[in-house]
């Protein structure tokens, strides 16, 4: 009965106790931090050039 649970939510992409979850390790990295941090700059940047409204 677990084993097929476990699988099901393998395939569903589920987030399993016990495993590493790429997902968080993705969201949590340094490259991530950095990369969302530079697409912010870039959208203040651009706001700043063109006014709102």
């Amino acid at each position: 009965m677990y084993g097929k649970l476990f699988r099901t939510w393998v395939a569903r992409g589920h987030t399993l106790p016990g495993v590493p979850d790429p997902e968080w390790h993705r969201l949590t990295s340094y490259r991530h931090h950095q990369e969302e941090t530079e697409r912010t700059l870039r959208i203040l940047r651009l706001q700043k050039i063109m006014p709102v409204g």
